[in-house]
């Protein structure tokens, strides 16, 4: 948690100094505070930030969905929406910004930890580069093969002989006519 830089964007000043005072006693480092979507900006320009608490409701032009989606359009910064408002077309419009979470106020301290922890472990690992894919041998025909562990040992599956691969999440099922093996990797 020490280091860890967040930026809070609440227009409300007893709701801002309330969870700021949180977020200091869980050993967050707040960089600062902003009431408006073109000062979020700015700040968010300005600062090296691990994480953004946005309020949707903002006392400006520019709504915290407005900030969010230039956030995602950039790249830049993990962002949790923090709003009073769960109604469904509030939440309907916030979908589209695809924020890492969304707490409606006002937020407990336990709730606000786990909820930027959580984001943070996600945002890093979105974040990680994909593996570079080498091929592993150029030409392969039908008569090559795969190795997969089955029933405590290594089998041979010729490429000739899969019929289809399936992947979930971090597994993969490889179906032949006559089998069906499932890897982890």
């Amino acid at each position: 948690m020490a280091g860890i830089k967040v930026l809070l964007v609440e227009d409300d000043w007893i709701i801002s100094k309330e969870i700021s005072y949180s977020l200091h006693d869980l050993g967050f480092d707040v960089i600062g505070t902003c009431d408006t979507g073109e000062e979020a900006l700015k700040m968010i320009k300005a600062n090296k930030l691990d994480i953004v608490l946005l309020d949707i409701d903002l006392s400006s032009e520019m709504t915290g969905i407005d900030v969010a989606k230039k956030l995602k359009q950039e790249n830049t910064v993990p962002f949790i929406f923090l709003t009073a408002f769960a109604d469904s077309k509030t939440i309907e419009m916030a979908k589209v910004a695809e924020p890492y979470a969304y707490l409606i106020k006002p937020v407990n301290r336990d709730t606000l930890y786990s909820t930027i922890e959580i984001t943070l472990h996600n945002a890093s690992r979105r974040n990680e580069p994909l593996p570079s894919m080498v091929p592993l041998k150029e030409n392969l025909t039908m008569e090559d093969g795969i190795f997969v562990k089955a029933n405590k040992r290594l089998e041979k599956v010729l490429l000739r002989e899969i019929l289809m691969v399936e992947a979930y999440d971090i597994y993969a099922m490889i179906y032949t006519l006559s089998h069906k093996y499932l890897l982890n990797s």
